[in-house]
């Protein structure tokens, strides 16, 4: 069973887990789209397996892509983040050719 709670200073708080959700995101968010599942155990009170666990779920549910470093980190990619830069750069569906 999951403990959903999320640092909170000095103390934590228990969290439901919506509110969990929103803050991985927003962790993930500060991390420019990414997170390990070090990173969310290290941020969160999670474990180090309940974090991967978690993580591991979103991506089988295509929330998340996994990617390994060089080093061999695993990496967890948030599709929805993405930087103000990309978002200049987005095309239109019409530019895309989707609208057949």
């Amino acid at each position: 069973m999951c403990r959903w709670s999320f640092h909170m200073g000095n103390s934590s708080k228990r969290l439901t887990k919506e509110q969990m959700e929103n803050n991985v995101l927003k962790l993930a968010e500060k991390r420019n789209g990414s997170l390990t599942a070090v990173e969310l155990a290290m941020d969160t009170d999670l474990s180090l397996e309940e974090a991967k666990a978690k993580l591991d779920d979103w991506a089988n549910k295509g929330f998340v892509t996994i990617k390994v470093s060089e080093s061999g980190a695993i990496i967890y990619f948030f599709n929805g983040i993405i930087s103000s830069e990309e978002r200049k750069m987005a095309k239109g569906v019409s530019e895309l050719g989707f609208d057949d």
